[in-house]
């Protein structure tokens, strides 16, 4: 079963970082950059999620947009193991 995670490149900043999705499976592991950042500040690193504020929409958006993804890669993983009846190469889920 594989794991999906995402982190920030840099906890720490002071200003705007990467979200960086981590995929784990049979001992392998494979980053994706998800072309979205956030202030640390937004970020839940024990749920490693957006934090929503109401006096900031685009939070929410961001939250919906990494939510969303993440269900895609999810249901794409699945559908390849189930098809395959095997996990996917890290080649084969970058293609994927």
């Amino acid at each position: 079963m594989a794991k999906f995670n995402y982190y920030l490149r840099d906890i720490k900043s002071k200003k705007e970082t990467p979200i960086v999705l981590f995929i784990r499976w049979d001992n392998q592991l494979l980053k994706f950059a998800t072309k979205q950042t956030i202030h640390p500040k937004y970020w839940d690193d024990k749920k490693q999620i957006i934090i929503e504020q109401k006096t900031k929409p685009e939070l929410s958006e961001k939250k919906t947009k990494l939510l969303k993804d993440l269900a895609d890669i999810n249901h794409l993983f699945s559908r390849f193991e189930n098809d395959n009846k095997r996990t996917p190469t890290k080649q084969e889920l970058k293609t994927l």
